[in-house]
């Protein structure tokens, strides 16, 4: 995957990072890992929802058949290994009920609010291409269950 990916963002210049090792990876993906971190191997950073289709389409194209990790809490584009969060690129916090600092999104408004499990925020704007995978229709009732 990262044969793939590094190129291309390094011929499009476009910002990424990558975890270094393979034990880097099985350390952050392990049993007692933070799940904020879980399945990640390398995360992309386009500007704006143009960059960000063309990045997905030309990678979804690229790793055609690659499996990749699930990522708990985040959208999965397509069938391949590609994902994409809803958040800040800016570390933010703010105090939570019970005193402690805890991970913040910066509202239109300007008002930081505590960042909700990994849930898109309901006054975020979902790119259009991308609705079909943050709300995927309901399977069809008339289709037999099989195993």
């Amino acid at each position: 995957m990262l044969d793939t990916v590094r190129p291309y963002c390094v011929s499009a210049g476009i910002p990424f990072k990558f975890l270094r090792s393979a034990r880097i990876h099985a350390i952050r993906n392990g049993k007692y890992a933070d799940r904020a971190a879980s399945g990640k191997l390398i995360t992309i950073y386009p500007v704006g929802e143009t960059q960000l289709k063309q990045v997905l389409d030309d990678l979804a194209e690229q790793l055609s058949g690659v499996a990749g990790a699930h990522i708990p809490g985040e959208v999965r584009f397509g069938e391949g290994p590609l994902y994409v969060r809803f958040g800040g690129f800016v570390e933010r916090v703010v105090t939570d009920h019970n005193g402690v600092a805890v991970p913040a999104l910066e509202r239109p408004d300007g008002v930081l609010v505590p960042e909700e499990g990994r849930r898109i925020p309901d006054w975020a704007t979902v790119p259009k291409f991308l609705k079909p995978y943050v709300d995927p229709p309901e399977p069809d009732a008339r289709v037999p269950y099989r195993r």
